[in-house]
């Protein structure tokens, strides 16, 4: 029973690990999207 909940704690310790990177992730990609956008207006606003 002990061994169970252990492995379960585990596997949901995996599941929000994963969850916060494929967040980053994606303000990651937001944030050099922006960056290159406003350089694009700038070069030619």
């Amino acid at each position: 029973m002990f061994m169970h909940l252990m492995r379960f704690r585990i596997k949901n310790l995996y599941k929000r690990n994963f969850v916060l990177k494929g967040f980053q992730k994606s303000l990651w990609l937001i944030a050099i999207s922006a960056s290159c956008w406003t350089m694009w207006l700038a070069r030619n606003g």
